[in-house]
């Protein structure tokens, strides 16, 4: 008879996201920041993506000065 060994699903997602991420929050103005808050909201991607690919292109374009 084999013993079952005991998981905790959300003990090791816990973990893992401890180890692997790291996370930084964007706070908006709904007063002062509402046309930024709007064009976030008009793209078809997500905001990570959206957010990522930008510092990727600015990367790129500042290849060099860092």
């Amino acid at each position: 008879m084999e013993e079952q060994v005991s998981f905790d699903k959300g003990s090791y997602d816990i973990a893992y996201q401890k180890e692997t991420l790291e996370r930084h929050s964007l706070n908006f103005n709904r007063k002062t920041e509402a046309e930024l808050i709007a064009w976030v909201a008009s793209r078809n991607e997500p905001f990570a993506a959206y957010v990522k690919r930008l510092i990727r292109e600015d990367m790129e374009k500042n290849k060099g000065s860092l």
